[in-house]
């Protein structure tokens, strides 16, 4: 059976992966920096989550890159919600 899309490995957490690999710091110390839990950070860099939390890989890609992937506003939550269910508007 294969993976369905929604658990297809993308390239934001493909990309942060290897730069949690190639990081010279020690998983304690990126743990101390990040406050993310040191148990994630081993399973997530020995392949044994296979879905993980996105927001964890979006705070440590950033936190690895020092770049922000998304610039926040003052509207940006409004944006993000879906439309009304039944097709009316207000």
């Amino acid at each position: 059976m294969s993976t369905p899309k929604y658990d297809a490995i993308c390239s934001l957490l493909d990309r942060t992966l290897r730069l949690l690999k190639a990081d010279r710091r020690t998983l304690e110390d990126l743990h101390e920096q990040t406050r993310i839990p040191l148990a994630w950070l081993r399973k997530f860099h020995s392949g044994e989550i296979k879905v993980p939390n996105i927001n964890r890989v979006h705070y440590l890609y950033e936190f690895l890159t020092r770049k922000k992937l998304f610039h926040a506003s003052k509207h940006s939550a409004r944006a993000a919600k879906p439309a009304p269910m039944g097709g009316s508007r207000r």
